[in-house]
């Protein structure tokens, strides 16, 4: 992995996770629980829950966020089942510009929200998003075959 994650902090609760192009992999304002957290994401597992500032959040992009972590790793979903998801079938432009606003980037993985008819936005590099969704479908079906020497070899290229 490729890239630098830094976590703001406010009190014992994470407000914002920035994500930039590195050299190397670094994990800036990380605690144990979040180191934890992605040795468990590069293997594609669910990690433990992270303190995330939920209260910062509208009624609305808390929904849609909730519906957008429920999506599991190597998946996706459009923005329109999202919205359908969230009781609001008409809502697929508002559910972007709500992952647009995600805090969370990667714990709630809004790059796996796709347009219908392609890729869609992301609020970091288009390619970022590419990377990282075939990046976790290839992990994956690693996992699902049980070949576990080939997914501790796979390192994963965030930024291209």
């Amino acid at each position: 992995m490729k890239g630098t994650f830094r976590f703001e902090w406010e009190g014992e609760s994470i407000v914002q996770i920035h994500i930039a192009p590195a050299r190397e992999w670094q994990l800036i304002g990380a605690t144990p629980l979040i180191e934890s957290w992605f040795e468990h994401y590069l293997k594609g597992e669910e990690g433990p829950p992270l303190p995330l500032a939920w209260d910062r959040l509208s009624p609305f992009d808390e929904e849609v966020l909730n519906q957008v972590a429920e999506i599991p790793f190597g998946s996706t979903l459009s923005y329109g089942e999202v919205a359908r998801r969230c009781g609001r079938p008409k809502g697929a432009r508002a559910v972007g510009g709500a992952c647009g606003r995600n805090p969370f980037p990667l714990v709630i993985p809004c790059h796996r929200v796709v347009a219908s008819n392609g890729i869609g936005g992301f609020a970091f590099a288009l390619e970022l998003k590419e990377s990282l969704l075939n990046w976790e479908a290839e992990v994956a079906s690693l996992a699902g075959s049980f070949n576990a020497k080939a997914l501790k070899r796979k390192e994963i290229q965030f930024f291209p």
